[in-house]
Formats: structure tokens, C-alpha cells, sequence
């Protein structure tokens, strides 16, 4: 029991000189960048036995929210980001709406012009029709190839948003993996505990 008390001891002083270290390396530099808080919490909660459980459901997420907090910049360009998609959802909707009103209307044209009797009148109606449906389809196309633009900028969008996102992640991963690395001096001491052990069991047996 003495032996694990000193032992403890002996972890703490290396412990204690290797933070203490790190932080006069530090005096003479701007000041340190803060952990992400996200972070923080995921590994004050860490247990060896379930890794796969640790940052839970999105890691990426939640550190982007947190930029977000602290970034008033990040936080209009996303709003800006936002507000597009609100703007496009509602013009397109609209726009749809139109389309699917024009569809339903030529198709029951179709219906109607079919219940005629008079296969002269009915081909002369189906005509003239067809030119009313050929002039709309015209007048229509520039809408046609705006929709099929701004579907291209859409998919673009929300390629670089998604990259927007890992950037801003990896920015504050860095932060923490420069922060927060472990002493490797303590797990040396660990390990060479284990071996001092071994070889004391491996003594112990061979007596």
C-alpha cells in the first residue's frame, strides 16, 4: 500500500512539472486558444470501455454550432447561407405550383376534347389546342433553363457548405489537439510501473 502511495506521488510531480512546463513555454505567446467546449464535455465523460459511444450522434455538428456562437462573422455568412435556401424554397414552390396547375389543366383539355363526338371537330379542337400548349411551352423555356441553373447552384452550395462546415471543425479540432494532448512523460511512467511489476510477479514466481 506504501509502495502504491508513492507511486501516485510520483505520477503527480510528473504530472504537475510537465503542465507547469507547457505553461511558461506559453507566457511569451498570444494568448492560448480556448478548448471547444464541445469537446471539453466529451472528454470529461471518456470511459476506456466505450469509445465508439464518445462524441456522440455528430461531432462535427455540434462544433460548427459552437463556432457559430463564438463567430459573429461565420454566423451572418450561415445566416446569409440561411435565408437563400428559405428564398429558393419559396420562389420554386411557387414556381412548381405553376407547373403542376398548367399540367393538370392540359390534361383535362385532353379529357374533354376526347369525350367529342365529331372526329372532324375533335381534330380540329386537339389542333388547336396542341398550338395553345406549343406557344405556352415556348414562352416557358428561359423559366426552364433558370430552374435547371439554379438547381446546378444548389448542388454547388451545398457542396462548399458542407466544406464550409469540416473547415470550421478542423480548425477547432486543432485547437483541442494542441491543447489538450496528454504528457507522454506520465504514460512512460505508467508502462514502466507495468514492467516493474511484471518483472517483480516474474520473480515472485521463479522463487
Amino acid at each position: 500500500m506504501k509502495k502504491l502511495s508513492i507511486f501516485v506521488f510520483v505520477l503527480f510531480l510528473i504530472w504537475s512539472c510537465t503542465n507547469s512546463g507547457q505553461r511558461t513555454s506559453f507566457q511569451n505567446e498570444e494568448e492560448k486558444e480556448e478548448t471547444p467546449v464541445v469537446l471539453e464535455k466529451q472528454n470529461s465523460s471518456y470511459e476506456l470501455q466505450s469509445r465508439s459511444k464518445w462524441y456522440g450522434a455528430d461531432i462535427i455538428a455540434q462544433l460548427y454550432e459552437e463556432a457559430l456562437e463564438k463567430d459573429e462573422n461565420l454566423k451572418a455568412l450561415d445566416d446569409s447561407i440561411q435565408n437563400i435556401r428559405a428564398v429558393h424554397s419559396d420562389s420554386l414552390k411557387s414556381y412548381y405550383n405553376y407547373v403542376q396547375t398548367n399540367a393538370n389543366y392540359k390534361k383535362t383539355v385532353d379529357q374533354y376534347v376526347d369525350r367529342l363526338q365529331d372526329s372532324v371537330v375533335k381534330a380540329e379542337t386537339r389542333n388547336a389546342f396542341r398550338i395553345i400548349e406549343e406557344k405556352h411551352r415556348i414562352a416557358m423555356q428561359a423559366y426552364v433553363l433558370k430552374i435547371n441553373d439554379i438547381e446546378q447552384q444548389v448542388i454547388k452550395l451545398n457542396d462548399q457548405y458542407l466544406i464550409l462546415r469540416l473547415e470550421v471543425a478542423q480548425s477547432m479540432m486543432n485547437i483541442y489537439r494542441k491543447n489538450e494532448k496528454p504528457s507522454l512523460r506520465l504514460l512512460e511512467a505508467v508502462g514502466d510501473e507495468y514492467d516493474i511489476l511484471r518483472a517483480k510477479i516474474e520473480k515472485f514466481v521463479k522463487k
